[in-house]
């Protein structure tokens, strides 16, 4: 039904327009953190996947993951809870989004099953992610997937949220 491909640049204001369209259905930051158009420009420039979910040609969901992200507000509060060495491989689960319409397919998890594959074929040894506390779905799902809560922080501008790691 979906097919599920890396997308490029390209796709930024797609992208974007998807998270607009979920806060305008009424999420606000304590459940999803909130990125400006500059933030997913900015993915573009670091090492990353971006995935996207398209149904008869139309992008209806995105997910990207960061590879060894440098000055990274998660990875600094992840290493108060864990051990993580300096020339650790890392990646960072930065946004899942999915439009509402599209939710209840498994897009979720299936995202993070091809982040885990990617990052075992790139020998990327942990993945990091934060969740809000109140985004029952999310935590639901990335728990399925084998992630372990190490943390509660406040991030993001003080938002608060679980901090969870899987190792691959």
């Amino acid at each position: 039904m979906f097919e599920i491909r890396e997308i490029g640049s390209q796709y930024i204001n797609e992208l974007y327009a998807i998270q607009q369209d979920v806060f305008e259905e009424g999420y606000d930051e304590n459940l999803l953190r909130k990125n400006s158009l500059i933030d997913f420009q900015n993915v573009f420039y670091q090492n990353h996947l971006v995935l996207g979910a398209f149904l008869k040609d139309r992008l209806v969901a995105f997910a990207i993951l960061l590879i060894n992200p440098s000055n990274n507000e998660l990875i600094e509060e992840a290493s108060s809870f864990l051990q993580i060495k300096k020339n650790l491989n890392l990646a960072v689960a930065k946004v899942i989004i999915v439009k509402k319409q599209y939710r209840g397919h498994g897009l979720q998890q299936h995202f993070l099953k091809l982040f885990e594959k990617y990052c075992f074929n790139h020998e990327i040894e942990m993945i990091v992610a934060s969740v809000s506390p109140l985004n029952i779905y999310s935590l639901h799902n990335f728990k399925l997937k084998g992630f372990k809560i190490v943390g509660k922080s406040k991030l993001y501008g003080g938002y608060l949220r679980y901090i969870l790691f899987k190792k691959v």
